[in-house]
């Protein structure tokens, strides 16, 4: 209750996005150096989807000599933790709804949820893994995020109350959205966000294939109908409908 919502989103975002920064000089760098020695263009040289951690960075590693021996495993470690990380995340999102709507224990929601998972990354693990995860990427970076984000700024921006949600998000922060945090959030990044989610579809029509645009339509299919059947499945738990008493609104 006393968390500073908006200092704490402003520390994730410009964290992430600074290291993301940092790490891309540092990858580039490499890039660059192995197209100089090896004369192999640079949209040759990086592959499309595992290809730049599992094909080019081992390619790197070989050539450090001695030091490929503690940053190769330090590398593939921080993969894993990375993987592990995003996986608990994803996972307290879907398990919390799941035991609070339906009333399950953490631990039975948590363990659904794990299965389903399970399942469907099974999946990647067939001869067509490689394949599949490709359409995959292309699908969630070209289409579904992009979308989503467009969604999230639609709905709170034009369907919930606005001015009240600013309202208590600067009760709870140090760092003040003033009125032009609202113009960002109706007009200018739904625009911004609906320009490259229209090129990223675009893009996927023109250089996909029967299969893939088959697979993406059933995904697509699938991120829609499921929230919606969650959605209107009667809850179980009675506090669920219950509205939050909240002394700053």
């Amino acid at each position: 209750e006393d968390s500073k919502l908006t200092d704490n989103a402003l520390i994730v975002a410009f964290s992430n996005s600074g290291f993301e920064v940092f790490n891309a000089i540092g990858i580039f760098s490499i890039l660059g150096f192995m197209t100089l020695t090896s004369g192999i263009p640079f949209n040759e040289l990086v592959t499309e989807g595992t290809g730049l951690a599992f094909v080019v960075f081992p390619k790197v590693f070989n050539i450090m000599g001695p030091w490929s021996s503690v940053i190769g495993p330090l590398f593939f470690l921080c993969i894993l933790f990375a993987g592990l990380t995003s996986l608990m995340a994803l996972l307290e999102v879907a398990s919390f709804a799941i035991s609070e709507k339906f009333g399950f224990s953490r631990r039975k929601s948590a363990t659904v949820v794990c299965i389903v998972g399970f399942c469907i990354s099974s999946l990647f693990t067939t001869a067509a893994g490689s394949y599949l995860l490709g359409i995959f990427d292309a699908f969630l970076n070209n289409f579904a995020l992009l979308f989503g984000v467009f969604l999230e700024c639609i709905i709170f921006g034009w369907i919930y109350n606005f001015d009240e949600l600013v309202e208590v998000l600067n009760s709870h922060s140090s760092i003040q959205l003033d009125p032009f945090w609202k113009v960002i959030i109706k007009y200018i990044l739904p625009v911004c966000i609906f320009v490259l989610w229209a090129q990223g579809v675009y893009s996927t029509i023109l250089t996909g294939t029967y299969t893939s645009h088959m697979v993406m339509l059933a995904l697509a299919i699938v991120l829609v109908i499921v929230p919606i059947i969650f959605t209107l499945l009667p809850a179980k738990n009675e506090d669920y409908y219950k509205p939050i008493e909240d002394d700053s609104i």
